[in-house]
């Protein structure tokens, strides 16, 4: 499981017991956006030690639930995490310049670093070693140097634009579901209903994506993003709307170029096309 956060509640959440963090993973997938920030506050000025299963069940029960009548669709709940599996590592973006050099091949996360939400970084890097190999394979066959980076043209032709697609596919997702604003949330929310629920769009998607890729548009998520801000009044509302304007702004941007990035890749799938970087 990669649970994508901050630096800070990183560090947070690796000095509390394996018990407390068992407790934050459930609560992450069921408590409403409100309650998730009061535990972060409390996590980030409490001492680890103090930072107990009881009080953060403490916490929850003081803060109100989402209303009754949301359908929420919830993994099944963690009962215990070992404490020797618990880590943090830096996400970050990072694509080469270019995969080969004399006589050396840079295939998966040595040419490209993605960020783990699609689950897509073990795909990319299977689909280098395949392109890689078949290039190979016809340089055998014509008796030239295997090590040449003439032997092996074909594979950043056939790897680079594609992993960049999705690299930058990717990077966007990350942006938009990073935003943290009832007016985004909503409209989010109602998007990935939209995607879902028109099959053509859905295909588009999935595409991109690659092999296995689901949208499903009814996580816990999707049905917060639906409750609104109730409670907030209407001074809470008039923020959150001049606060999400800037976000909204970014969110649209991300859509329309992965949009256009996924054009640009239907365009240059013919053959012999390339991204022509070598």
């Amino acid at each position: 499981m990669v649970w994508s956060t901050r630096p800070d509640l990183a560090a947070a959440l690796k000095k509390i017991s394996s018990e407390a963090l068992t407790v934050m993973v459930n609560a992450g997938y069921s408590v409403p956006e409100s309650t998730l920030e009061v535990l972060n506050r409390h996590l980030l000025s409490t001492p680890p030690d103090q930072f107990t299963v009881e009080k953060i069940n403490s916490i929850i029960q003081s803060q109100p639930a989402l209303p009754n009548s949301i359908d929420q669709t919830l993994p099944p709940s963690i009962t215990s995490i070992s404490p020797s599996s618990i880590a943090s590592f830096p996400l970050r973006l990072s694509h080469s310049d270019t995969y080969t050099g004399h006589r050396t091949v840079l295939v998966g996360d040595a040419a490209h670093t993605i960020h783990p939400l699609a689950g897509q970084g073990l795909n990319m890097g299977l689909a280098d070693v395949r392109s890689l190999a078949n290039s190979l394979e016809k340089a055998k066959k014509t008796g030239m140097d295997l090590g040449s980076e003439l032997a092996i043209r074909d594979y950043p032709k056939e790897r680079y634009f594609e992993n960049h697609l999705m690299l930058s596919a990717t990077d966007h997702l990350n942006q938009i579901f990073g935003a943290r604003n009832g007016v985004v949330n909503w409209i989010r929310g109602t998007g990935l209903d939209v995607i879902n629920e028109v099959g053509w769009v859905k295909k588009v998607f999935m595409a991109g994506a690659g092999a296995g890729v689901k949208v499903t548009g009814t996580g816990a998520r999707t049905d917060r993003a639906k409750t609104g801000e109730a409670g907030l009044g209407w001074q809470g509302l008039l923020a959150n709307a001049v606060e999400g304007a800037g976000q909204l702004r970014g969110v649209v941007g991300g859509v329309a170029s992965m949009a256009g990035d996924m054009i640009k890749s239907s365009m240059r799938r013919g053959p012999g096309q390339g991204p022509g970087r070598l």
